[in-house]
């Protein structure tokens, strides 16, 4: 059972105000969240405080998850389980078209959080790869050789 915390949905307006806040401020990093927000038409999140603990069922809640959402048409791209956290991120498994949302599934040990995300995602993609193209590995280098990030 989950309590909540803070539901919150930005939609159109209050993503195009930060858009136009940002234009304002020349630090790069601001620069870089305009870069997204261009391309964000919602943004849903979800906190949830969890009765007791996670800790022994995190594994279970993970695959309940999981199910629940491929129910909904939904697959992972990407899981990640750490000690005491689990993060899943799921798109819709539409063929032919790329995803116009998508969830991420945060579970620690005595919370929940939901976010989802719709717009151009091909686009926040894109911008992401210009904005970071100089921190990903040269991928010759990984194919010819052991590569260890």
């Amino acid at each position: 059972k989950l309590n909540k915390n803070i539901e919150i949905s930005l939609g159109f307006i209050p993503l195009r105000l930060a858009e136009t806040v940002t234009g304002f401020i020349n630090e790069p990093e601001v620069q870089e969240a305009r870069d997204y927000l261009d391309h964000i038409r919602r943004v849903d999140v979800g906190v949830y405080e969890v009765h007791g603990s996670l800790t022994t069922k995190r594994t279970a809640a993970a695959l309940r998850v999981k199910q629940s959402m491929r129910d909904h048409g939904f697959e992972p791209i990407v899981m990640v389980r750490e000690k005491k956290e689990t993060v899943g991120v799921y798109v819709p498994t539409k063929e032919g078209q790329f995803p116009e949302e998508l969830f991420v599934v945060v579970m620690t040990e005595h919370e929940v959080v939901l976010v989802r995300l719709r717009g151009e995602l091909e686009k926040i993609i894109q911008a992401a790869v210009k904005n970071h193209a100089h921190e990903l590995p040269n991928l010759d280098n990984v194919f010819k050789e052991e590569f260890f990030l």
